[in-house]
C-alpha cells in the first residue's frame, strides 16, 4: 500500500502500485522530500509564520507539488527512476527560471490577444470531475496568428492554460474527495482550412512543453467535425506525439461528435451550442478586427474612416516632424473587400522612398500595417496610397497613421531608417 499526500485531500491516497512501482516511487519521493516547494515543507514554513494557516486549494501556488505530481512523472517515464527524477528536477528548475509559479496571478501581456485569435472556453467539468477545455480550432484566423503571434508568445500563453488546468484539477479533487489529475480537451474543427498547416510549428512547441513539464495530464482529446483534409494534417501531428498521447485522441467526423461527447457528460447542455450543447457565448470570440489591426480597442477608437469610390484612388498623408528620431506606424483594413495599397516617404528635394510597394491585399480578412524608423533631421511626409481597382464597388477603409518619438521604444540595432 502506497499512501500519497494529495493537495486538496485531508487523508493520504492509496495509489494501488505494485511492489516494483512502489519501490521506485518511494525512492523518487525521498529524493525530493526536502524541497521547499514540497507541500509538507511549504505548509510547515507558512504555518511557522502564521499559526493555523490553512488556505483553500486555489490559493496554494501551482508550483507547490505533492506526491501525486511526482507520481505523474514516474508513470510518464515508465517507472525509470533516473529518468523520472531528471524530468521532475528539470520541471522544478524551469518553473523558477521561467517564473511560472505565479503566472496565474500575473498573466502574459499577450494573453488577451491569444484568447481572441484562438477562441476557447475553460470553466466547466465533465462527469469525472476533469476540467474541460473547448477550442474552436476551425475558427482560428491563421493569417492573424502568423502576423501577430510568435511561437514564444503562444507557448507562454499555453503555459497559462496548463497552470489553470492544474488549479482546476486541485479544486475538483477537493470537491470530489479523490485525485483528479487529467483534463478533457474538445477541439471543434468546423471551418478548418488548409492554411492551418502553417501553425504546425506552434503545435509542435506546445506539444513539447506538455510532454516535458505536464506529463500524464491529458485524459482525452475529442476532435469534432473533422473535415476530409484533416486526415493528412493528423498524420503529421501524430508523427511528433507520444504514442500514449496519440491513443487518447478520438476523431469524430461531421455530425457524429454529440453522441461521443455524451459519454463524458451527464448533460452536454453545459457545452457551447456550436458543439451540441445549449450554452451561448463564452468562447472568447471577440471580433478580430481590433486584434488584426494590431492595436487595442481604445486605440481603434482613434481610427478614421474613408471611402474609396469605384475605380478611384486616394492618398492619405501625415507630416512627420523628425527634429528628433521618430517611429511612424500605419494600420488599415477594408470593411468589405480587397484593395491595392502602397506606402511612401517624401522629403523635400529627395525622390519618394517606397516603404511598401503597391500591391493588392485582402485587407478585409487580413488588415495591413507596418512601421518605419525616421532618423533625426529627416522630416517629411508619409503618404499611403489606396487604389480601388474594381469598378463595380466602392471600398470603406478604416485607418490610422501616427508617429511617436523613437526614444519611447527599444529600437533594435538592425532597424533601418527610411531611404534618403
Amino acid at each position: 500500500m502506497t499512501d500519497l499526500v494529495v493537495i486538496g485531500l485531508k487523508d493520504p491516497v492509496d495509489a494501488k502500485l505494485n511492489a516494483k512501482e512502489t519501490g521506485i516511487y518511494k525512492e523518487m519521493r525521498n529524493h525530493f522530500a526536502k524541497d521547499p516547494m514540497y507541500i509538507k515543507n511549504w505548509m510547515a514554513a507558512r504555518q511557522k509564520e502564521e499559526p493555523g494557516f490553512d488556505p483553500p486549494v486555489e490559493k496554494i501556488p501551482i508550483g507547490v507539488f505533492d506526491d501525486w505530481d511526482m507520481l505523474r512523472f514516474a508513470k510518464a517515464r515508465k517507472w525509470n527512476l533516473k529518468a523520472a527524477i531528471a524530468q521532475f528536477a528539470g520541471q522544478l528548475k524551469w518553473r523558477k527560471q521561467a517564473n511560472v509559479n505565479f503566472i496565474l496571478d500575473d498573466p502574459p501581456e499577450e494573453m488577451e490577444l491569444f484568447k481572441q485569435v484562438m477562441p476557447s472556453l475553460l470553466d466547466t467539468y465533465d462527469k469525472y470531475g476533469r476540467p474541460v477545455f473547448v477550442q474552436n480550432v476551425g475558427q482560428i484566423h491563421v493569417p492573424v496568428i502568423k502576423k501577430f503571434v510568435t511561437t514564444k508568445m503562444a507557448v507562454r500563453c499555453h503555459t497559462w492554460f496548463q497552470e489553470r488546468y492544474l488549479q482546476m484539477m486541485r479544486m475538483s479533487t477537493a470537491k470530489l474527495g479523490k485525485p483528479v489529475s487529467q483534463v478533457l480537451s474538445i477541439m471543434n474543427l468546423q471551418g478548418l482550412s488548409t492554411d492551418a498547416i502553417d501553425c504546425l510549428d506552434i503545435v509542435k512547441a506546445m506539444t513539447k512543453l506538455d510532454e516535458r513539464f505536464y506529463p500524464e495530464t491529458l485524459g482525452n482529446t475529442v476532435i469534432l467535425n473533422a473535415p476530409s483534409i484533416f486526415s493528412g494534417v493528423w498524420k503529421m501531428i501524430k508523427g511528433f506525439l507520444d504514442p500514449v498521447v496519440a491513443s487518447k485522441v478520438i476523431i469524430c467526423s461531421k455530425g457524429k461528435g454529440e453522441r461521443k461527447l455524451a459519454e463524458f457528460f451527464d448533460d452536454i447542455a453545459v457545452l457551447p451550442a456550436e458543439i451540441g450543447g445549449k450554452r451561448v457565448g463564452g468562447m472568447n470570440q471577440t471580433p478580430l478586427k481590433t486584434v488584426m489591426a494590431g492595436c487595442t480597442a481604445k486605440e481603434e477608437k482613434e481610427f478614421k474612416r474613408v471611402n474609396v469610390g469605384r475605380g478611384d484612388d486616394l492618398e492619405l498623408k501625415v507630416d512627420v516632424d523628425a527634429t528628433t528620431p521618430q517611429m511612424v506606424h500605419w494600420h488599415f483594413r477594408t470593411l468589405d473587400n480587397d484593395i491595392a495599397y502602397g506606402v511612401f516617404y517624401d522629403r523635400a528635394g529627395k525622390r519618394p522612398a517606397p516603404l511598401v510597394k503597391m500591391n493588392k491585399v485582402n485587407s478585409h480578412t487580413m488588415p495591413q500595417g507596418g512601421q518605419v524608423y525616421i532618423g533625426a533631421g529627416k522630416s517629411g511626409t508619409i503618404r499611403m496610397r489606396l487604389e480601388n481597382y474594381r469598378v463595380m464597388f466602392s471600398r470603406t477603409v478604416v485607418y490610422k497613421i501616427w508617429s511617436r518619438p523613437a526614444k519611447d521604444y527599444e529600437i533594435a540595432s538592425n532597424t533601418k531608417p527610411a531611404k534618403k
